[in-house]
């Protein structure tokens, strides 16, 4: 599992920032549902901020918004 770590693209921020929170958030949280909340939030708020906003799908942006209401709600 740890043999495709070495085939992401380090130098690339867009792509690096949520590889990492996908290897690192589920051993802290031990909940897969978080894992990916986190990841999709920060791949968006990364490609906001990069200027990419039209590359994400509608679709992503409303289970986006739906992940940020569950962690609001629920903590």
């Amino acid at each position: 599992m740890m043999g495709a770590v070495k085939s992401i693209d380090w130098d690339n921020f867009k792509v690096s920032v949520p590889a990492f929170l996908t290897l690192a958030v589920m051993p802290f949280t031990y909940n897969i549902s978080y894992k990916i909340a986190y990841v999709l939030i920060s791949y968006i708020i990364i490609s906001v901020f990069c200027g990419d906003i039209k590359k994400i799908k509608v679709s992503s942006r409303i289970i986006a918004f739906l992940f940020i209401a569950m962690l609001v709600l629920t903590h």
